[in-house]
């Protein structure tokens, strides 16, 4: 998926996940495909296990160069 409907689609979740918070479910899937990307994965699933996931999340997406 390209980086900006990457970007497009995260900033969407939020307003689709508020209005139906039972009826969406959200799969993060890693794809390690680029150098460096194994780090950014572990400092996604440290935020996660810290409770910061989606602040974090919305960080690395908006730091990707288009």
């Amino acid at each position: 998926m390209p980086v900006e409907r990457s970007i497009r689609l995260a900033s969407v979740r939020p307003g689709l996940m508020a209005k139906d918070p039972n009826g969406v479910r959200v799969v993060v899937r890693y794809a390690p495909f680029h150098q460096g990307s194994d780090k950014v994965i572990g400092l996604l699933e440290a935020s996660r296990r810290q409770g910061k996931y989606e602040a974090v999340l919305q960080a690395v997406l908006a730091a990707q160069p288009m």
